[in-house]
């Protein structure tokens, strides 16, 4: 009896193979499997490398909607996947020989659709007698266990993830096809337009803020306080409400003027702050962008890297709850040994811990929290964040942090100011939690009621209404969440695709022009496109699909039919809706490529373009102007509204893989660039032992090896100062 395990990762498959015995390694075309004996029968642990497989038009797509799909290698998809050939050749190969089929690929949605269709199509064998693991971290006890504890296949989850595959592809593939379509009939051009079920709701609600912003009509108001020291205290009490009347304010302000101040009561109370929950993968992100700037998916690339290390349990679970079959005890024992941590154990051991839960459960896996592996090299962002995780782990078992709030109210001439305070008694969960939490205290000096303070300080400060705030890339996730559309493991990546598409911009997000051409024209003609409710419906759905009450083939029946009345409505106004598109494309494009205005002749604009040879700069009023500036082909240059300080030429800013962005003068001749003096009186390469020479690049000089390609070796020049103009 031979058996195969599938993994969703390389690293996960080398980690389980280790755990269930003595494991050989071998290679099959370049990729690693593994071979564990057990008894008569071997054990073959093999990978996939995320999604083998991919939904494609079973025939091509004359016309929309488009209904007829297939799923297939992602190699044959696109030739950016050939990496993956290999691994599906290898299970193909295996499962010639094997019995037993398990899918130990991560236990959600994705990593059931993942071995589903690896099993199915690959290994070519019956998915109803394969085998599930399941399991929440990559621990050696829990992996065994989950060995050891086969359950069959979860159908629903399967089910629910092939239905949320398949739905996704009719949405984008049709309403991008649409799009395009409207586009091409109206400008003759091929302009690829991307929408999707998630995608475009999202953006939707981005826009919405983005109105809310716009339209704000920002009042003026006043604020009247004082301030004064005591002790070396600074203290500063403010009126109890704002102004809109500047003259209400002024009258007040010269009322307190010149004036004495006395402490006319002073109210304390005893207050708490209750310990946080356990973290799921929203809050983590959350609290990840608060204090490191981490964006959604980053922290969710390095939880899942902390997972496959076996550091942290599963990382994409909506749990806030540890279930009771979690040895707390036996990982804050291991967490023990660990310098840093080692007191916190310490203290914690000695209590019965309780942890304090949130409201939000997964049947799939409990709260993250750390394994209790030791950690043996960790890069600095995974430092931070497996910190942050063991922290949030202390917290939770801490007891309430309870402060004294103090609330000092102050007579001037009759009118009350006050000053707050906040001294804390008992440190509670922050003991363990720390800056993460974000608490801090306010010390006021002895101030005791009756007491005269005889210099003050009042002052008048003038304030402005602020619009709703933008939302940043945690914030976006988080709404969503609320909203109830996308899933814990793909919202950031929602996020993410709508910056890849142009459609926003910045950490404090913008919807770009075509990002609100998209909604707004979808919006005018096909509303239900970028309905919140319709995509909410839907993901209801799918849960229910999760729960055995309803099937995939209902929920894509519905899906379907709703898609033929909407594109049928698309149709009937397919060419105002390309001649929208159009201006909201074309004043993207103008944003995105607008350099400045040509200092050749003074009179046109410089805009970028891409030719036969790649990037370059040139003047719109060619061949009237003959102005262009090279590009290099090796990176990503936008425009700013910045200009040279030496030549006054335009700057842009140009990114090459792996490096940060540079600002660039678009000026070759720019002194900047030539202002150097290297003699290099025969220097030699450290490499190769050729000359060097001076040569030039768009970035500037540099000294390069006079053998290149075959040697690749630079060094920077240091420039001299030139004067600016």
């Amino acid at each position: 009896m031979n058996t195969l395990i599938l993994t969703e990762k390389p690293n996960v498959a080398e980690k389980i193979a280790n755990f269930l015995g003595k494991a050989k390694k071998n290679q099959y075309e370049g990729v690693k499997y593994y071979e564990v004996e057990e008894g008569d029968n071997k054990v073959y642990v093999v990978s996939a490398v995320g999604h083998l497989y991919k939904l494609r038009q079973r025939t091509p797509i004359r016309d929309y909607p488009f209904f007829d799909v297939e799923w297939v290698e992602t190699f044959k998809n696109s030739k950016k996947s050939k990496y993956v050939e290999p691994y599906v050749r290898l299970i193909e190969e295996i499962s010639k020989d094997i019995d037993t089929f398990v899918n130990a690929c991560d236990y959600d949605i994705e990593g059931s659709v993942i071995g589903h269709n690896a099993l199915s199509y690959a290994a070519k064998t019956d998915i109803s007698k394969s085998y599930r693991m399941k399991f929440s971290s990559l621990t050696k006890d829990e992996i065994i266990s989950a060995y050891e504890n086969l359950n069959p296949p979860d159908y629903p989850m399967i089910n629910a993830g092939l239905a949320r595959h398949v739905l996704d592809w009719y949405y984008g593939i049709n309403t991008s096809k649409a799009m395009t379509e409207s586009l091409k009939k109206v400008s003759g051009r091929y302009v690829t337009l991307s929408a999707g079920r998630v995608q475009t709701p999202t953006l939707k609600f981005l826009l919405e803020r983005e109105k809310e912003i716009c339209q704000f009509v920002s009042e003026p108001y006043w604020i009247l306080f004082i301030e004064f020291k005591k002790d070396g205290i600074a203290v500063k009490a403010s009126y109890q409400k704002e102004f809109f009347d500047e003259k209400e304010a002024l009258g007040i302000f010269k009322d307190i003027k010149n004036k004495p101040a006395l402490v006319k009561e002073i109210s304390k109370k005893e207050k708490r702050i209750n310990p946080p929950h356990p973290f799921d993968l929203g809050t983590l992100q959350k609290e990840a962008y608060k204090n490191f700037s981490f964006l959604p998916k980053r922290t969710q690339d390095i939880a899942q890297s902390l997972y496959e290390a076996g550091l942290i349990s599963y990382p994409r679970t909506s749990s806030q709850k540890y279930p009771s079959s979690i040895n707390l005890r036996g990982i804050m024992e291991k967490l023990k040994k660990i310098e840093d941590y080692s007191d916190h154990c310490a203290e914690l051991l000695k209590t019965k811990l309780i942890p304090t839960e949130g409201k939000k459960d997964d049947p799939a896996h409990p709260a993250i929290h750390p394994t209790g592996e030791l950690p043996k090299k960790l890069t600095e962002d995974q430092a931070k964040l497996y910190d942050l995780i063991v922290r949030r782990f202390f917290a939770v078992f801490g007891k309430p942090y309870v402060y004294e709030s103090i609330s000092v109210e102050i007579d001037v001439n009759g009118h009350s100011f006050f000053a707050s305070g906040r001294v804390g008694i008992d440190p509670g969960f922050l003991k363990y939690y720390g800056d993460y939490s974000g608490v801090e205290e306010v010390i006021l000096p002895e101030i005791k009621e009756g007491e005269k303070i005889e210099k003050i300080s009042p002052k008048k400060e003038e304030k402005a209404t602020k619009p709703p705030p933008r939302y940043n890339p945690a914030s976006a996730v988080s709404e969503m969440e609320k909203l109830g559309i996308g899933t814990k493991a793909t919202r950031a990546n929602i996020v993410d695709i709508l910056y890849d598409r142009n459609y926003i911009d910045g950490r404090q997000i913008i919807v770009t022009d075509l990002g609100e051409g998209i909604v707004e024209t979808l919006e005018k003609y096909c509303p239900d496109i970028v309905s919140v409710e319709l995509t909410k419906h839907f993901e209801e759905q799918m849960e229910k699909i999760q729960e055995n009450e309803i099937t995939k083939e209902e929920i894509l029946s519905e899906a379907k039919e709703k898609l033929i009345d909407i594109f049928s409505k698309f149709k009937e106004n397919e060419e105002d809706i390309g001649k929208e598109l159009l201006v909201y494309l074309e004043r993207e494009e103008r944003r995105r490529n607008y350099v400045g205005i040509c200092p050749m002749c003074g009179e046109g604009e410089l805009f970028i373009r891409t030719g036969r040879f790649g990037p370059f700069i040139a003047c719109q009023r060619y061949p009237d102007c003959n102005a262009t500036f090279s590009l290099p082909s090796n990176c990503l240059v936008a425009p700013t509204e910045d200009k040279c300080k030496i030549c006054r030429f335009p700057v842009v800013i140009a990114t090459r893989k792996r490096s940060r962005p540079q600002a660039v003068c678009i000026n070759q001749e720019c002194p900047s660039k030539n202002n150097y003096s290297v003699p290099m009186d025969g220097k030699k390469c450290p490499r190769c032992g050729e000359n060097l020479v001076v040569k030039k690049s768009f970035y500037g000089p540099f000294i390069g090896c006079s053998s290149y390609p075959k040697c690749r070796y630079t060094e920077k020049i240091l420039e001299e100062k030139v004067e600016e103009n």
